[in-house]
């Protein structure tokens, strides 16, 4: 079957469509939100996964709730390998049944696993597909390069990897004095998330994996830096806001089309496995 590019549910992809999905997953869900990037992220992978039914994907960083897995399995169309390395990536099982997503779970459609993203268990060409959205950039050390050789060990040639990453025109990283993920505070600066620029997408991502890249996007606020003043807002009012979230992020979320441009603040990937 021809390759198709999906959109959203019913119609063309956008933050709005991850927004209805992330609302019927019930009122803490619906308070919370959804990241004020992913509505920018999700459509865009969507927009490029270009799938056949049946196909495989494999979606790794999926913590405790990704939308885009589960949008994917709401589709009905596809095979969906939703994983972390937390343990609360299970919660996606109980969240599929709020989808009415049951059978998929049943049929083995909707598989839900812990797994460390550096040493998957799955074999060789396993997937068409796999799925990284603001994930790479948490793993510490070499990690995001192991992670990035995994990924390409388990697609099929000619499958393609879909990435999105932190992006500042001059590489950092970035640590915090607390608990972050699986790594414990003990006295001593805890790594949190690098930002890459474009000697490290190269060294770190893309030539180590062996994959060619088929499309390199870069995204940052054009106008206002609106994203500080959301995080700045309280809960209740964020709650109040929330379905204007996907609005907001089209409004002052864009396409950056110099990478040295220093209002370039992500940077969205699509490689490809040779066949």
């Amino acid at each position: 079957m021809a390759a198709e590019c999906l959109g959203m549910i019913g119609d063309t992809s956008s933050g709005m469509a991850f927004y209805r999905l992330n609302a019927r997953l019930g009122m803490e869900r619906f308070v919370r939100g959804v990241n004020y990037w992913r509505y920018v992220e999700y459509p865009w992978v969507i927009d490029n996964l270009c799938l056949a039914e049946g196909q495989r994907i494999l979606d790794i960083g999926s913590s405790s709730c990704s939308l885009l897995p589960l949008f994917l399995a709401y589709r009905r169309r596809y095979v969906v390998f939703v994983t972390d390395i937390d343990e609360r990536v299970l919660n996606h099982v109980a969240l599929a049944r709020k989808l009415g997503l049951t059978e998929q779970t049943k049929s083995s459609r909707l598989i839900v696993e812990r797994q460390d993203a550096t040493a998957l268990k799955y074999e060789d060409e396993t997937f068409d597909r796999v799925t990284a959205v603001s994930v790479l950039e948490h793993l510490p050390d070499q990690e995001d390069t192991k992670a990035m050789k995994e990924l390409c060990r388990v697609l099929k040639g000619g499958g393609l990897a879909l990435v999105t990453v932190p992006y500042c025109y001059r590489y950092r990283e970035t640590f915090v004095n607390q608990d972050i993920y699986q790594r414990a505070y003990s006295g001593g600066p805890v790594f949190y998330q690098r930002h890459y620029d474009v000697s490290s997408l190269a060294t770190r991502l893309v030539e180590p994996s062996g994959m060619k890249v088929r499309r390199i996007e870069y995204y940052g606020e054009t106008g206002a830096r609106f994203e500080r003043i959301w995080d700045s807002l309280p809960l209740p009012v964020k709650g109040i806001l929330a379905w204007m979230t996907p609005i907001f992020s089209t409004l002052f979320i864009g396409r950056i089309e110099d990478s040295a441009d220093r209002r370039a603040m992500a940077a969205f990937l699509v490689l490809e496995k040779s066949a």
